[in-house]
C-alpha cells in the first residue's frame, strides 16, 4: 500500500496540479486522494477537525480534480491542529490500497512511502513546514513557469545532492521519468 505524499515550499506552487498528475500517469494503482490543510473552513468552532469526502467529478475544487483525474475516491481534512485529524487520516489510508496525500503539516504524523517535494522557482516564500521536509524528499519537482523571472535560484543546502530532479515548465504536466521511478518503486 504505498502512500505518496505531495508537499510544496508554499502555497500555490502546483501541489495539486502535481497530485492530479500522479493519479492520471499511474492509473493501475486505483488511488484515494486526501487534501490535508492546516486550517478550517468549519462554521462549528466545536470541531478540531473536518473530513469532507467529495462525490463531485465536474467540480472545480481541488478534490474534485482528483476525482477527475481518476482517483476512486477523494477526502478534504481540514484541521486547526493536524494531530487531531490523525485518527481520521489513518483510518481512510488503512481502509484502501493506494493513497496520494496533498500537504505538508501532516507528514509530521504520516510517514509516506515517497515524497515529492514541489518547488515553484516563481515564488519566493519558503515555509517552516517544507523546510523541515526538506532532507526527506524522494523526488523534487523543479517548476519554471516564470523562468524569466525566478524568485530565487539557489536550492537550500539541506537537500541532498542525490534526491532526483525532475523538471516541467508547466504544473499540469507530470514527467514521464517521475512515473516510471514510481512504478519501479512500488
Amino acid at each position: 500500500m504505498p502512500v505518496v505524499a505531495v508537499s510544496g515550499h508554499s502555497r500555490k506552487v502546483g501541489k495539486t496540479s502535481i497530485a492530479e498528475g500522479l493519479i492520471v500517469a499511474l492509473p493501475e494503482y486505483s488511488w484515494t486522494a486526501l487534501k490535508v490543510s492546516s486550517h478550517s473552513h468549519s462554521d462549528d468552532p466545536s470541531k478540531d477537525y473536518t473530513v469532507i469526502e467529495e462525490t463531485c467529478r465536474d467540480g472545480e475544487s481541488d478534490t474534485s480534480r482528483f476525482l477527475k483525474a481518476g482517483a476512486l475516491r477523494a477526502f478534504w481534512v481540514q484541521a486547526e491542529r493536524i494531530e487531531a485529524a490523525i485518527p481520521a487520516i489513518r483510518a481512510i489510508i488503512e481502509g484502501t490500497a493506494n493513497v496520494v496525500i496533498e500537504g505538508n503539516s501532516v507528514l509530521d504524523f504520516i510517514t509516506a512511502d515517497f515524497l515529492i517535494l514541489v518547488i515553484n522557482r516563481g515564488v519566493a516564500e519558503f515555509k517552516e513546514s517544507a523546510r523541515g521536509i526538506l532532507s526527506r524528499a524522494d523526488a523534487l519537482v523543479l517548476i519554471r513557469e516564470h523562468a524569466e523571472h525566478p524568485e530565487f535560484e539557489n536550492l537550500p543546502e539541506s537537500i541532498p545532492q542525490s534526491t532526483p530532479r525532475f523538471e516541467t515548465g508547466d504544473p499540469k504536466i507530470f514527467p514521464d521519468a517521475l512515473a516510471e521511478l514510481l512504478r519501479a518503486r512500488f
